[in-house]
């Protein structure tokens, strides 16, 4: 006698059979949407290297009216920013990889849409241009958290003290200072005070 499964504990003897009657506790309540993405999650895989196959098939419709958003998301369009941004870094294209980078601080929360200006500072940097690297560290400085922000600050005062902008380096050293006092430039601040 062939039983025939239809879910972890459930069996039937007889495909004219009924199956018992669930608890509310060990029925998945699946709702429509669900189903449609989990269908196209399932067809992802299959086709992922070749896109064109996606929409193929039965699962056309159910694409194409009910999980589009889920292929518009933000969450796709920022990764592909930020993984053609770092491809681009790779292969030497830093203005490309700025450009980028600066659309994926913009596909961004407003809470984190400051940690991308760390690479981008990075970048002017390699292209030598100094003015605009270190406006995005500190754009990134202002962004980060109080621990954090110190350290961005304290790095910011040294750039801006090796590029003689005395009054600059000691702004920063003090806004490193505001955010932790204990980071020990109070001496640095003292002597750039007296090259002034």
């Amino acid at each position: 006698m062939a039983t025939h499964k239809l879910g972890k504990n459930l069996r039937l003897k007889n495909q004219n059979e009924k199956p018992a009657a669930v608890s509310k506790s060990q029925a998945l309540p699946v709702s429509p949407f669900a189903a449609c993405a989990i269908l196209v999650k399932w067809d992802e895989k299959i086709n992922f290297k070749n896109p064109s196959l996606r929409v193929a098939g039965p699962l056309a419709e159910i694409k194409n009216k009910t999980t589009m958003i889920e292929y518009t998301s933000k969450i796709r369009q920022r990764q592909n920013h930020y993984f053609k941004a770092r491809d681009n870094e790779f292969n030497g294209k830093l203005e490309e990889a700025i450009e980028e980078y600066q659309l994926y601080s913009e596909s961004l929360d407003s809470a984190d849409k400051h940690i991308p200006y760390q690479w981008i500072s990075k970048l002017y940097s390699r292209l030598g241009n100094t003015n605009d690297s270190l406006k995005y560290l500190e754009m990134y400085g202002d962004g980060c958290s109080l621990p954090k922000a110190a350290e961005v600050f304290k790095e910011l005062g040294e750039l801006y003290e090796k590029n003689e902008l005395i009054q600059k380096a000691l702004s920063s050293y003090q806004k490193a200072i505001d955010f932790n006092p204990n980071i020990g430039l109070k001496k640095k601040i003292e002597s750039l005070k007296k090259k002034k």
